[in-house]
């Protein structure tokens, strides 16, 4: 277990691979094993590494974020939930709230590009948003809305890969497809990409001749065409 470690460069061997890391101190080393399991999300760094990053088949999103102090007091709020938007005004909009144990909550607003412009840098424009929908201006109507705290921009953040693994590495998670924070598509993926891999790995390494297209590469994308068509025709309200 190695913590503030870069990967530098990785090479595919007969019976393995090796990779290249440098530390914060910028020593460098060399480690050696069967097979490499990249779960780096949103890094993807095999997948920049190895040039198989390939643009997303989603149209190019933006999403502007901030922390409130919500003071929400609601009966009908469950902080052990997070709730998703979409606005009456613009459908393709939506907004999560993500409620914290501290009373803090981080809220943001996302869709497509052209359906953005600069005033969300600011955070009385994210506040104006969230206004929009009922449920959010009835448990927010305490909510303290900071100048203080910035607005944090996203954009271009759906990214995928020409393949999902190779001899001896795969890609999970998000380190291989990155759709939308919606829905939590993440975790999902993650969860399920561990899954496949390990039983995929588990029969490699015991020898076994796994069909890794069939068994990992195929399965996996079952559910991220399933995630990409919702995300991709999102139009309705999850909750108004």
């Amino acid at each position: 277990m190695r913590f503030g470690v870069t990967v530098s460069a990785y090479r595919d061997l007969e019976d393995g691979a090796e990779l290249d890391l440098r530390d914060s101190s910028g020593r460098s080393d060399t480690v050696a094993a069967r097979f490499v399991l990249d779960a780096s999300g949103y890094g993807q760094v095999l997948a920049q590494l190895l040039n198989l990053e390939k643009s997303s088949e989603l149209a190019p999103r933006k999403a502007f974020a901030t922390h409130i102090r919500d003071n929400i007091t609601a009966a009908d709020y469950d902080r052990d939930m997070i709730t998703i938007a979409t606005l009456r005004q613009d459908r393709k909009k939506w907004m999560w709230l993500i409620p914290f144990s501290d009373g803090t909550a981080s809220i943001g607003v996302v869709s497509e590009n052209a359906r953005f412009d600069a005033r969300l840098e600011d955070p009385e424009q994210v506040r104006a948003h969230a206004l929009e929908v009922p449920f959010f201006r009835r448990i927010l109507g305490a909510a303290h809305w900071s100048i203080d705290v910035p607005v944090i921009r996203f954009e271009a953040f759906s990214a995928s890969v020409e393949c999902l693994y190779g001899r001896h590495f795969a890609l999970l998670g998000n380190a291989g497809e990155f759709l939308d924070p919606v829905f939590s598509s993440g975790v999902m993926i993650a969860i399920h990409s561990a899954r496949l891999a390990t039983d995929a790995l588990v029969g490699t390494l015991g020898g076994e001749k796994v069909d890794w297209k069939t068994q990992y590469g195929d399965a996996l994308n079952v559910g991220v065409r399933t995630k990409r068509t919702w995300k991709a025709g999102m139009t309705g309200a999850f909750r108004t």
